[in-house]
């Protein structure tokens, strides 16, 4: 997010083809990350992606009270 260019974010509601759309970027990913942003773009109806991320600065944890414990639970699990 790039605030002091005027960057924002919201919430928003999304279709499930544009999710199922996300989700294939990610599971065409060398690995399974244990996060990743996906930004993509809706053309005649499909998802289009314009960049998978991994790793992120600003992880938007505070959008969600639960997020914290979430993540926390899916590193812990990743390393076993």
């Amino acid at each position: 997010m790039q605030f002091q260019f005027g960057g924002t974010n919201e919430t928003v509601e999304v279709h499930e083809d544009w999710i199922a759309g996300a989700r294939a970027c990610i599971a065409a990913a060398p690995g399974l990350p244990v996060y990743a942003r996906v930004d993509g773009v809706i053309h005649d109806g499909r998802f289009l992606l314009m960049e998978l991320e991994v790793f992120e600065p600003l992880m938007f944890l505070a959008r969600d009270p639960l997020a914290p414990s979430r993540f926390a639970r899916a590193i812990a699990r990743r390393l076993g």
